[in-house]
């Protein structure tokens, strides 16, 4: 078999591409558009407009949704059992939230059952900030100043903190999950 499967998640659309890597031909290719198939997530562009303080996100049941329909797609056309490999790319610095229930789930999903309402229960967040997300700014220069600058965390971690990414997201997320406390009288 030289058959590979390839699955790139992008802002917009959910694509695959079947090649016989020995003949070097297509054998098949699909598209899952978010807004055009997946209207119920009311995300037009794969994001919820208008996020409140610069959030951008999309809903990850929205991706696992977009992942069946782009297999069942593939299923209609090809073999799937000719399938070798399989070779994944995801969005740049979109993150999923898990809870400990993933490491039991994953191994148990139902071939014939939706992605999305076997993993909902998996998710420790609804919505998921994608690479457009400016929510974090603050979170940016705290990392920063913890770490004694920009070139102190460029040099640790290979970039200056950008509000795109990971941990300034769970950074924001911790400081808007921390329990109130009253002062005592």
């Amino acid at each position: 078999m030289s058959w590979v499967l390839g699955i790139d998640s992008s802002t917009q659309s959910c694509s695959a591409l079947v090649l016989d890597v020995q003949q070097m031909t297509i054998v098949a290719e699909s598209t899952i558009v978010f807004g055009e198939q997946l209207p119920q997530y009311n995300a037009p562009h794969g994001f919820i407009p208008n996020g409140e303080s610069g959030e951008v996100l999309a809903d990850p049941q929205m991706w696992l949704d977009a992942l069946d329909l782009l297999l069942a797609d593939l299923q209609q056309k090809i073999d799937m059992s000719k399938i070798a490999a399989v070779c994944g790319a995801g969005q740049q610095h979109g993150s999923v939230y898990l809870n400990s229930g993933w490491f039991d789930r994953v191994g148990t999903l139902n071939p014939g059952g939706s992605l999305a309402r076997q993993l909902a229960p998996c998710l420790s967040r609804s919505l998921s900030p994608i690479w457009m997300d400016h929510s974090t700014t603050a979170e940016c220069q705290e990392i920063t100043a913890a770490m004694g600058g920009k070139a102190a965390v460029c040099e640790r971690s290979g970039s200056i903190a950008i509000e795109r990414f990971t941990g300034p997201q769970i950074r924001r997320f911790y400081k808007l999950q921390l329990p109130v406390t009253t002062p005592p009288a």
